[in-house]
């Protein structure tokens, strides 16, 4: 596990105990899936299988399969209680940098309402839900 990837879990771990607030790791990415004529040369069990596993229908075509809320959206996304104000952070490690992908998106939340943040701690984290809860 990276650095940034622990310190994700360690903010999960501390924040999710907290009752107002429901907090989701965000993973963004792409999976390419081939065609189901091509995977059927592994036997139909292995279809069933990989379908029920990644939760998708492979179709008669290959394709590429996108996941996650969009390029440059943050690494943990939630919804404060009672408001349902989006609550948005960023992880970096101490030397990590925000893309610009990164700062449109959380510009773009803000914009509509959201409470977003790049936290290089647990404690950094802990700061912004509390500022979220304050505001």
């Amino acid at each position: 596990m990276t650095e940034e990837g622990k310190l994700q879990r360690d903010i999960r771990v501390a924040l999710g105990r907290h009752p107002s607030l429901y907090l989701m790791r965000n993973q963004v990415g792409k999976l390419f899936l081939p065609s189901k004529g091509q995977l059927l040369q592994f036997g139909r069990a292995t279809v069933e299988s990989l379908q029920r596993y990644f939760r998708v229908q492979f179709s008669e075509h290959p394709r590429n399969l996108t996941y996650g809320l969009e390029v440059g959206s943050s690494d943990l996304v939630g919804i404060l209680k009672p408001s349902g104000r989006w609550f948005c952070l960023e992880v970096k490690t101490p030397t990590g940098r925000v893309s610009p992908e990164q700062e449109k998106w959380m510009a773009l939340m803000v914009k509509f309402g959201a409470y977003c943040a790049v936290v290089r701690s647990v404690e950094e984290a802990e700061r912004a839900l509390a500022e979220a809860l304050a505001s």
